[in-house]
C-alpha cells in the first residue's frame, strides 16, 4: 500500500534557474569549449551532468582558451570577471538571475549615495560575493539577530538582502537596525518565488506527520526551507536525491510532505516522491 505524499504548492525550480539550466543546454549542443565560473546552481548532481556533458568549471579567466565560452553563473560574478573576459576576447553568456541583478543594482545605488551598505545575507555566498564585487566600497555582511545587536557607530544606512533569505528573520535583524540607525533605506530583494516556496513550506510542514526537503546542501535557499520544515514539523529530512532516503524514517508516518529548493529539477523530486510512497 502506498503511503501518501502530498507536494507543496510551490517547489523545485524557480523560473530563473529554468531559463538558466534550459539556456545552457541549448548552447551546449551547439557549440564546445563552454567554461563556467563556479557552479551554474548549487546543485551537484546537475553539476555533475553538465560536467559529463562538457562543461568546465573554472576558478579563473585564465584557465580558458581565447576562443573559449564563459558562463556566468546565476548568482554573479564580480564585475572584473567581465572586464577579464572581455579583454581576453571571450564569448560572454550571462545567466545572472535577474533578482540577483536588481540587488547588484540596489547595492551600486546606496554606495553612490555615500552611505553604508549592509547586506542580510549568508557571508562569502555566491551571490553575496557578486553583489558586494558590483557595489564596490565597503560592506557589512550580516546573518542574525545577534550580529544586527552588534553593530555600532552608523547614522546612515541601506539594507540589501540575499534573494533566498528568511523573510521573517530578515524582518526580525532589521527591526534591531532599526533602533540603532537613524537613517535607513530598506530595499527588500528577497525574490517572489523564495517567498512564495517558504510560505507553502510552512503550511504543508503543520500537516504532514513527516517532511522531506530535496535539495544540495550548498544550496541556501534549500538550507533555509529545511529550518522552516525543522521548526513547524520534528520529524523533517533533507535529502538531496532518492538515494538517501530512509525509509525509517517514515514507518510511523501516514502523510509525507515534500517540498524543494530552487535548484532542484522535477526528475530528482519526482524520484524521491516514488521512493517514499513505497516505502
Amino acid at each position: 500500500m502506498k503511503r501518501k505524499v502530498k507536494v507543496a504548492d510551490y517547489y523545485g525550480y524557480c523560473s530563473g534557474v529554468d531559463l538558466a539550466v534550459n539556456t545552457l543546454n541549448r548552447i551546449m549542443e551547439k557549440e564546445n569549449n563552454i567554461y563556467i565560473f563556479g557552479d551554474l546552481i548549487h546543485n551537484r548532481i546537475v553539476m555533475n551532468e553538465l560536467k559529463s556533458r562538457g562543461l568546465k568549471v573554472i576558478n579563473k579567466v585564465e584557465e580558458i582558451p581565447s576562443e573559449g565560452t564563459i558562463v556566468i553563473r546565476t548568482h554573479g560574478v564580480r564585475p572584473e570577471i567581465y572586464d577579464m573576459a572581455r579583454a581576453k576576447g571571450l564569448k560572454i553568456v550571462d545567466l545572472t538571475c535577474i533578482f540577483v541583478k536588481r540587488s547588484q543594482n540596489f547595492a551600486k545605488k546606496v554606495v553612490k549615495e555615500g552611505i553604508k551598505l549592509i547586506i542580510i545575507g549568508e557571508r562569502n555566498h555566491d551571490e553575496i560575493l557578486s553583489i558586494q564585487g558590483a557595489a564596490g566600497g565597503d560592506s557589512i555582511v550580516i546573518n542574525s539577530v545577534d550580529e544586527a545587536m552588534a553593530i555600532t557607530g552608523i547614522d546612515k544606512a541601506g539594507i540589501i538582502i540575499q534573494t533566498t533569505f528568511e523573510r521573517e528573520l530578515a524582518k526580525s535583524i532589521i527591526g534591531v537596525l532599526f533602533d540603532k540607525i537613524n537613517y535607513l533605506e530598506v530595499f527588500n530583494t528577497i525574490c517572489d518565488a523564495t517567498e512564495k516556496r517558504q510560505e507553502s513550506c510552512k503550511r504543508l510542514a503543520a500537516e504532514t506527520d513527516s517532511f522531506v526537503v530535496i535539495g544540495d546542501q550548498k544550496s541556501s535557499n534549500t538550507n533555509r526551507l529545511y529550518e522552516i520544515a525543522k521548526s513547524i514539523n520534528a520529524n523533517t529530512y533533507m535529502v538531496a536525491d532518492k538515494n538517501e532516503i530512509d525509509c525509517d524514517n517514515f514507518k510511523n508516518s501516514k502523510i509525507v510532505g515534500v517540498t524543494a529548493g530552487a535548484s532542484t529539477p522535477d526528475y530528482i523530486i519526482n524520484g524521491v516522491i516514488k521512493k517514499i510512497e513505497n516505502c
